[in-house]
C-alpha cells in the first residue's frame, strides 16, 4: 500500500484534533511515496508519524512488514488495544471480508478518536476486489453515530478535490483519472459495531422534524405536584404504534422476585445503534434524548423547576445515559410490563431516584387492552415516611398508610404524562387484572450526576 500525498495531507489535517502524544495504527503496511522538502530524515511512514508527534505507531498486515501480524479477513476481539487514529489507506479493497475491515477499525479506535479511509472509487481496474461508493461512509457513520468530518474525492496528489453528491454520483465527465474517496470519521461512543443499512432504501428520519408532533399543554397542574398531560399528533402516534417492535428479545429485564409484571426496557444507548427499530422510532428516541427536547420540557415546567432546583446556575449540556458524561443525562426507553396471571400491581406508591429532574411516560396500550395499570398520583397524609429506613431495596417506597391518592392518569392510547421529580412526587401503578397482553409505554427521563434531594 502506498502512502501518497492524498493520505499525508489528510493525516496532517486530522493531527490537530488528536492528543499531544497520540497513537496510530494502520491497516496494512505502508510504503512511503511522498517526498518532503527539508525533511530528509523522513524515510518511512513511521518516521512521518513521529515527525508529527505521534508517540506510538503500529501497522497490521498478514505479511511480516507490519508491527502486528494479523490476517485482516478475520474480526478482532472487541477488547483489543485502542488507538487515537486508525487508518485504512489503500488496504480495504484487497480484503475479501469487508465486514471485518469496518468492524476492526471500529474496535481499534478509541472513543473520541478518528478513522481515515482512503480507498479507490473511479477508474481502478484490476487493482483490488472492490471500489467504494462515497455513500457507504455516510451510512456507516449514521449506523454507528460517528461524526462525519469529511467525505471527499480526489486524485492521488490530493488535487482537484471535491465533495461528491449523495443522490447521484457519476464519473467526472471525460476523466481517466484514478479517483480516491477519502472519508474521515470520528468515533463518538465506545459502543457495539453496527452494520449499516443503505439509506437509499431505508431513509432516515430527521429527529428535529418530530418537534411539531409534540402537543404541549398551555398550563401546568400543581396538585399534588407539578405535572402536565400532553399528546402526540394523531398521525405520528399511529405510525409509532404501527411500528412498535414485536420482538422483545432485545428488552432487558429488571430483577424482580415475582414472575409477572416484570419490567423490561430497551434503552436509547442500545436502540440507537441496533437495527431493531424503524427509522421513525430511532428518530423519536434520538429527539427525546436531545438537548432540544430537554429545553422544551424545562421551558414548559418553568418556573416550577426554577423554584425547586437552581439549574440555571449549571451548564445545560445534555448527553445520553450510558454513553455520555454531561451535567444532564437523558434516556428514552421502550418499556413493557409482562403479562399477569393474577391481579397484581406493577409498583406501589414511590418517588423516583433523587438524581432525576423530570420524567415522562407515553402510553401505548395494544389494541383491546383493558387490564388496568393506570398511573396514580399521591400526596403525603402528614409527615413523610419511607419504607427504606429498614430496607434499602425499598428506600424510595412510600407506605400506603402514609399517603392518599389524589388523581388517576388513565392508561390510554396517546397519553403523555410529565412531572418534576421531588420528595412530594409520589406515584404508583394501579393493579392489573389477569391478562396475556403486555403493558407498553415509553419512559423518558432526565437526571443529574448528583442527587437533587435526599429521602428523609
Amino acid at each position: 500500500m502506498t502512502f501518497n500525498p492524498a493520505m499525508s495531507k489528510t493525516v496532517v489535517h486530522v493531527r490537530k484534533h488528536l492528543p499531544e502524544k497520540a497513537s496510530v495504527i494502520e491497516m496494512g503496511s505502508q510504503s512511503l511515496t511522498v517526498k518532503f522538502k527539508d525533511r530528509e530524515s523522513i524515510e518511512t511512514v513511521e518516521d512521518f508519524y513521529r515527525e508529527l508527534g505521534f508517540d506510538k505507531y503500529d501497522s497490521m498486515d498478514a505479511n511480516n512488514n507490519g508491527t502486528v501480524l494479523v490476517n485482516l479477513n478475520y474480526s478482532l476481539d472487541p477488547g483489543c488495544p485502542q488507538y487515537d487514529l486508525v487508518t485504512n489507506n489503500g488496504t480495504g479493497e484487497h480484503i475479501f471480508n469487508q465486514y471485518a475491515v469496518f468492524h476492526n477499525m471500529h474496535y481499534l479506535c478509541k472513543a473520541g478518536g478518528f478513522m481515515i479511509h482512503v480507498l479507490p472509487w473511479i477508474n481502478w481496474q484490476n487493482h483490488g476486489f472492490y471500489n467504494f461508493h462515497p455513500v457507504l461512509f455516510d451510512d456507516l457513520a449514521r449506523a454507528n453515530r460517528y461524526h462525519r468530518v469529511m467525505t471527499v474525492a480526489c486524485d492521488r496528489n490530493a488535487e482537484n478535490m471535491f465533495e461528491p453528491g449523495v443522490d447521484e454520483i457519476k464519473n467526472p465527465e471525460g476523466t481517466d483519472v484514478n479517483y480516491f474517496v477519502i472519508s474521515v470519521l470520528q468515533k463518538k461512543y465506545d459502543s457495539k459495531f453496527c452494520m449499516p443499512l443503505q439509506s437509499k432504501y431505508d431513509p432516515p428520519v430527521d429527529p428535529l422534524s418530530l418537534k411539531d408532533g409534540f402537543i404541549w399543554p398551555d398550563s401546568i397542574e400543581t396538585d399534588p405536584f407539578p405535572h402536565f398531560v400532553a399528546k402526540l399528533e394523531d398521525d405520528l402516534y399511529q405510525q409509532l404504534d404501527d411500528e412498535w417492535p414485536g420482538n422483545y428479545e432485545y428488552f432487558s429485564a429488571m430483577k424482580q422476585k415475582d414472575d409477572q409484571n416484570i419490567l423490561k426496557q430497551y434503552p436509547a444507548r442500545k436502540a440507537l445503534f441496533e437495527h431493531v427499530l424503524t427509522p421513525l422510532w430511532k428518530a423519536f428516541m434520538e429527539y427525546t434524548t436531545s438537548g432540544h427536547f430537554f429545553q422544551e420540557v424545562v421551558k414548559t415546567f418553568s418556573p416550577h423547576i426554577q423554584g425547586m432546583y437552581p439549574i440555571t446556575q449549571l451548564p445545560l449540556e445534555t448527553g445520553i445515559r450510558g454513553l455520555d458524561d454531561k451535567p444532564f443525562i437523558l434516556d428514552s426507553q421502550l418499556a413493557i410490563n409482562t403479562p399477569v396471571s393474577r391481579r397484581s400491581s406493577v409498583r406501589g406508591p414511590h418517588i423516583d431516584d433523587p438524581r432525576e429532574l423530570f420524567a415522562g411516560l407515553l402510553y401505548m396500550p395494544p389494541e383491546g387492552y383493558n387490564s388496568g395499570g393506570d398511573l396514580e398520583l399521591y400526596k403525603w397524609k402528614g409527615k413523610r415516611k419511607f419504607a427504606g429506613r429498614k430496607n434499602m431495596e425499598k428506600k424510595n417506597e412510600c407506605p400506603r398508610n402514609a399517603v392518599e391518592k389524589v388523581k388517576t392518569i388513565e392508561y390510554k392510547p396517546n397519553t403523555m404524562f410529565f412531572f418534576v421529580n421531588s420528595l412530594n412526587s409520589i406515584h404508583g401503578v394501579s393493579r392489573r387484572d389477569a391478562t396475556n397482553q403486555y403493558r407498553r409505554y415509553v419512559n423518558i427521563l432526565a437526571e443529574t450526576e448528583k442527587p437533587l434531594f435526599e429521602a428523609e
